[in-house]
C-alpha cells in the first residue's frame, strides 16, 4: 500500500533533451562520461547478482559501469527503484560480468529506503564532464523488517523527501553519490546511510585495518570477489563513518555492507546532505588510490613486481600493510606481468606482502566460466552459460593458487617479492565420475594470518573434480589424501609429497559398492547464490552436490525460486545429477518452509515466482494456502521444525497433550517434515514419532540444509524408491522415505518398499542395511510405536551388504513400526559424526477396518 501510495510509475526520463538516444554499448575515452536509458541488452552485464533490464538506466565511463533500476519491480526485498543494483568495471572482451549488488538502497535510520517519484537524467554527458542521475522519492518503510516482526508500525513514519544525484566523471572508478533529505516533520535525530545485501557466496569482505578478518575501521567498508575478478566498496567523503546501532542490526540480517554517517538533529523545514562514494575497480588499491587523491591527501606511489622461480606470478595478492598499526592499508592484484602498484599516505611507514594459496576449495571449469544469476537478462544468462563450455575463448582476470606467502619486506626495498613455487598434481579421473578429492597437509603453514588469507584453513585443499582430469595447483608438502564418491562407493586414502615447480601424478580408484538401482539420494534443503546467507555460487552448488553421491538436488534458496537447470547442463553434469526447482519461504515468526517442485515465473513481481509473506501479516494456514497456490503440486516441508526457525516451536506444541498453543502459527497441511537437519536428529525424531501416534502422516526427510562447501552434503539425505526426480518427489508424498546419516536401509514386505505403507495383519519385515567398510555401524532397533522391542546387532565390516535379517510386525492393536540403524564410530573426512538412519513409520492395520493411531489427535 505505501509503494502504491509513494512510487509514481514513471519511466526514467532525460531532463530536457531532444538528442537521439545514446549507444551505451560504444567504449568510452578517458575524457567521457555518460548517462542514459537501456534501450538494447548488450549494455547491460552479468554476474551472480545481476538483474539490470531493458529501460533501466546506465551510467559509465571508460572504467566503470553502473545499472540504476528503473521505478519497477525489483528482485531480492526492495521493491523501490531508483537506486543501484549493478557495478562493474569495464571489462575486456571475453571476460562475463562480476556484479556483486543483491539489493542497495539509501536509508535514513533503520528501516527507512526510499519510494522513488521521479527518476532523471540529469546529464547525459554529451557535453563533457560528469554524467549525472537524479533519484527523487519519499521515506517508506522496509518492508522486509516489517514483515520479520509481524509489525506494521515497527519503522516510524516520518515525513520527508530525498534527493540523491549519482555523479559519475570521466576517468573515474568513483561514483559520488549526494543525498538530500528535507525534512518536513516534527524534529528528530536521523542518521543517513546505505545498506546493501552483497553476493559474499563469490566475495568477501576487505575493510582497512581489519583486511579479510572483520569490520575495521570507517574509512571504507569494501569486497573483493574471491576470483581476483573485481573490488567494491564505500568511502567516506570527510570523516570516518562512525560506529552505527543501524549498522549493526542490519548487518545479523545477512551479507550486509554498509556505510552510516553521524547522528545528526534534523528540525522542521531543514535539510541535511550526506555525500559519500561507491567504488568499482579491478583490486582494492585503484580504490583507495582514488579515494585518497579526492580527499586531496598527499600519497606515495609505490610498485613493483612478484615472482616465483623467476617467472613473473599474475593474479598474486600484495597487501599494503601499515607499520603503525601492524595492519592492512589495502590490496592490489598483480596484473598478466606480475606487476602491481599502490599509494599509501605520504610520510608513513609500510610494508609489503604477497599471497597466492588461492581458496580452500578448487573447481576444474574452464578457464573463463562466469557467475550465473537467476536474474540477468536472458543475452547475459546465455553468454554465462556457453563460458562453461571448455571450447568457448573466454578469459577470466588472473588468480594465483597453490602458493605459501612471501616474506614481509619495506614497501620501498624495490626488490621484487618472491613466491614460492607451486607444485601440479595431475589428477587422472579415469570414468569421469564427479569425484571430491581432500588434500590435508601434514604441517601447518608457518603464516596462516586470516587478515590476508582467502577462505583456506591452513592445511587442506578440497578439489572438486568433475571431468577425466583435473591440475590442481598446490604448495609443497607431505599431504594425506581422501577421494570420495560419497556413501556408495570406496573411498581412496593415500598420501603425496608435492614439491613446488614439479608435476606429480595422481589417478582415482574407486568402486561402487552399494548398488541399489532403484534408489535415489535427494537432498531437499541446500543454499547457493540466490539465498541472502549462501556461501557457495550456483555451479559450485551442483558441483558440491554430484561430486558427493546426491542423485537430486532441489533449489530451496531463501525467497527465490532458481531454476538450476540451464546451468547444470552447460556444466556437464546433467548425466550425473537431476535439479528440481523449490524455495524455501524464510518468514521470521513462523518458521520456513520448503516448497517443492515450484513453478518459475519470470513475469511475477516477487522474485520469479516467490511467496512474497514480508509483503503481507499471513497466518501459518494462510501462508500455507498460498505457497500451494504458487505451487499447485508442490511438497511443503517444515525445515528444522524446532527452535527459532521452526513452526512446531513457534506453534508452540506440546508433544504430551497434542496440543497447539498457539493455533494461528500452525497448519497440519504440510507433506514433509524434516528428521535430519545436518546431523541433528534428537530434537526432530521425538516430534515426527508423536506425530505418527496421533494419526498425521508427515513424510520424514533427511538434509543437509548447507550454505557452502560442505556442511552436510553427501551425508545428511533422504532415500527414496524411484527411477528420477519426478518418482521422487511422488514417492515422497506417499511417506516412502527413509531418512540417512550414511547407511542405505532396505524395508521391503512382499519384496515391496514397506516405508510409507499401512498393512493389514501381522507382516513379515525384510530387512537389509548397505554401506560401505568405512562407515561403522553397530546396531539396528525396531520400535513399536513409541517403544524399543528388539535390537539386532551389525557385526560385519564389508562394503555392500551389511545386515540381512526378517523382522516380525505382530502387533496386539493397530500399530506403527520404525527402523532405526546407529553407528559407534564417527564418520570419517570429509564426514562426521555417528551414522545413523530411520525408515519411515509403516503401519499395521491389525483387523483391516481402518488404522487407528494410538494418541488422541492434535488439539489445534
Amino acid at each position: 500500500m505505501i509503494y502504491l501510495l509513494l512510487a509514481c510509475q514513471n519511466e526514467p526520463k532525460e531532463s530536457g533533451s531532444t538528442l537521439p538516444p545514446l549507444d551505451l554499448t560504444e567504449l568510452l575515452d578517458d575524457q567521457t562520461a555518460r548517462a542514459g536509458t537501456v534501450t538494447d541488452a548488450q549494455a547491460l552485464f552479468s554476474g551472480a547478482s545481476a538483474e539490470g533490464q531493458v529501460g533501466d538506466i546506465k551510467l559509465y565511463n571508460n572504467r566503470v559501469q553502473f545499472i540504476i533500476q528503473a521505478d519497477r519491480p525489483s528482485a531480492y526485498y526492495i521493491g523501490y527503484g531508483g537506486q543501484i543494483i549493478d557495478a562493474d568495471i569495464i571489462r575486456p572482451i571475453g571476460q562475463t560480468g562480476r556484479d556483486l549488488i543483491d539489493d542497495w538502497m539509501p536509508m535514513v535510520g533503520l528501516g527507512r529506503i526510499i519510494a522513488p517519484q521521479t527518476i532523471e537524467i540529469i546529464d547525459d554527458g554529451r557535453n563533457g564532464g560528469a554524467a549525472v542521475v537524479r533519484s527523487i522519492g519519499h521515506c517508506a518503510p522496509f518492508s522486509l523488517l516489517e514483515g520479520a516482526l509481524e509489525n506494521e508500525s515497527f519503522i516510524q513514519d516520518y515525513s520527508c523527501k530525498v534527493t540523491t544525484d549519482f555523479i559519475l566523471e570521466p576517468n573515474s572508478h568513483l561514483l559520488r553519490l549526494e543525498s538530500t533529505v528535507d525534512w518536513k516533520d516534527e524534529d528528530t535525530t536521523i542518521q543517513m546511510g546505505d545498506f546493501g545485501m552483497m553476493a559474499l557466496e563469490v566475495s568477501d569482505f576487505w575493510n582497512p585495518q581489519a583486511g579479510l578478518d572483520g569490520s575495521g575501521t570507517g574509512d571504507w567498508h569494501g569486497l573483493i570477489g574471491e576470483h581476483n575478478d573485481i573490488a567494491l566498496g564505500i568511502f567516506s567523503d570527510d570523516a570516518p563513518f562512525p560506529p552505527s546501532t543501524t549498522q549493526d542490526i542490519l548487518s545479523t540480517t545477512g551479507p550486509v555492507m554498509s556505510g552510516f554517517g553521524p547522528y545528526t538533529t534534523v528540525e522542521e523545514g531543514e535539510s541535511y546532505v550526506f555525500s559519500r562514494y561507491f567504488g568499482v575497480g579491478p583490486d582494492m588499491a585503484a580504490l583507495s588510490d582514488e579515494w585518497l587523491s579526492v580527499r586531496g591527501q598527499n600519497t606515495e606511489r609505490h610498485s613493483g613486481t612478484v615472482i616465483s622461480g623467476g617467472t613473473p606470478v599474475p593474479g598474486a595478492r600484495v597487501h599494503i600493510i601499515d607499520d603503525t598499526t601492524d595492519a592492512p592499508f589495502t590490496v592490489a592484484f598483480t596484473d598478466e606481468n606480475g606487476e602491481w602498484s599502490a599509494n599509501v599516505p605520504a610520510g608513513g611507514s609500510y610494508s609489503v606482502l604477497a599471497t597466492g594459496r588461492g581458496r580452500t576449495a578448487q573447481f576444474n571449469y574452464p578457464k573463463g566460466f562466469g557467475h550465473y544469476g537467476i536474474y540477468a537478462d536472458s543475452l547475459h544468462k546465455a553468454v554465462v552459460l556457453d563460458s562453461f563450455d571448455p571450447t568457448a575463448n573466454y578469459q577470466n582476470p588472473p588468480i594465483a593458487v597453490g602458493m605459501e606467502s612471501s616474506a614481509i619486506q619495506d614497501i620501498a626495498a624495490g626488490n621484487p617479492i618472491e613466491l614460492p613455487e607451486a607444485g601440479q598434481v595431475q589428477i587422472s579421473n579415469p570414468d569421469g565420475i564427479p569425484t571430491l578429492v581432500l588434500l590435508t597437509k601434514t604441517e601447518n603453514p608457518v603464516f596462516n594470518d586470516s587478515r590476508y588469507l582467502m577462505k583456506f584453513d591452513g592445511n587442506a585443499v578440497w578439489a572438486y573434480v568433475q571431468s577425466e582430469s583435473m591440475t590442481l595447483p598446490i604448495a609443497d608438502g607431505d599431504y594425506e589424501v581422501i577421494a570420495t564418491r560419497g556413501m556408495r562407493w570406496s573411498r581412496q586414502e593415500d598420501t603425496l609429497t608435492v614439491t613446488g615447480g614439479a608435476d606429480i601424478g595422481f589417478t582415482l580408484d574407486l568402486n561402487k559398492v552399494i548398488d541399489l538401482p532403484d534408489l535415489r539420494v535427494i537432498d531437499p534443503h541446500t543454499h547457493a547464490t540466490p539465498s541472502g546467507d549462501g556461501r557457495i555460487s550456483m555451479a559450485n552448488r551442483l558441483s558440491v552436490a554430484a561430486t558427493n553421491g546426491i542423485d537430486i538436488h532441489v533449489s530451496t534458496d531463501h525467497d527465490h525460486v532458481a531454476n538450476y537447470g540451464p546451468l547444470l547442463n552447460a556444466m556437464g553434469l546433467s548425466p550425473h545429477l537431476e535439479t528440481v526447482i523449490g524455495e524455501e519461504v524464510s518468514t521470521v515468526l513462523r518458521g520456513h518452509f520448503n516448497i517443492y517442485p515450484a513453478l518459475e515465473n519470470p513475469d511475477s513481481e516477487f522474485n520469479r515466482g516467490a511467496v512474497p509473506w514480508w509483503q503481507n501479516m499471513w497466518t501459518t494456514p494462510e501462508l500455507f494456502d498460498q505457497m500451494q497456490a504458487t505451487a499447485p503440486n508442490g511438497v511443503i516441508q517444515l525445515n528444522h521444525p524446532i527452535g527459532n526457525s521452526g513452526m512446531i516451536s513457534y506453534a508452540e506444541y506440546d508433544i504430551g497433550s497434542g496440543a497447539i498453543e498457539s493455533p494461528e502459527h500452525w497448519s497440519s497441511d504440510f507433506v514433509a517434515m524434516e528428521v535430519l537437519n545436518d546431523g541433528d536428529y534428537a530434537e526432530y525424531l521425538p516430534n515426527y514419532i508423536s506425530f505418527v501416534s496421533r494419526g498425521l502422516t508427515p513424510t520424514p526427510v533427511g538434509v543437509s540444509d548447507s550454505h557452502g562447501l560442505d556442511n552436510g552434503v553427501g551425508d545428511n539425505f533422504t532415500l527414496v524408491p524411484a527411477t528420477n526426480a519426478e518418482a521422487a518427489i511422488t514417492a515422497m508424498r506417499a511417506q516412502r522415505t527413509v531418512v540417512s546419516r550414511g547407511p542405505f536401509v532396505l524395508a521391503t514386505i512382499d519384496d515391496q518398499w514397506a516405508p510409507g505403507n499401512t498393512y493389514i495383519g501381522t507382516q513379515e519385515l525384510m530387512l537389509e542395511v548397505y554401506a560401505p567398510d568405512w562407515v561403522a555401524l553397530s546396531e539396528a532397533e525396531i520400535w513399536e510405536n513409541e517403544v524399543l522391542i528388539e535390537t539386532i546387532p551389525i557385526d560385519t565390516e564389508d562394503s555392500g551388504l551389511r545386515l540381512s535379517t526378517t523382522v516380525s510386525l505382530s502387533p496386539d492393536s493397530d500399530a506403527h513400526y520404525i527402523v532405526q540403524v546407529h553407528g559407534t564410530e564417527s564418520l570419517e573426512k570429509p564426514y562426521s559424526g555417528l551414522p545413523w538412519a530411520m525408515t519411515a513409520a509403516i503401519r499395521v492395520d491389525l483387523d483391516g477396518d481402518g488404522w487407528e493411531p494410538i494418541r488422541d489427535a492434535i488439539l489445534d
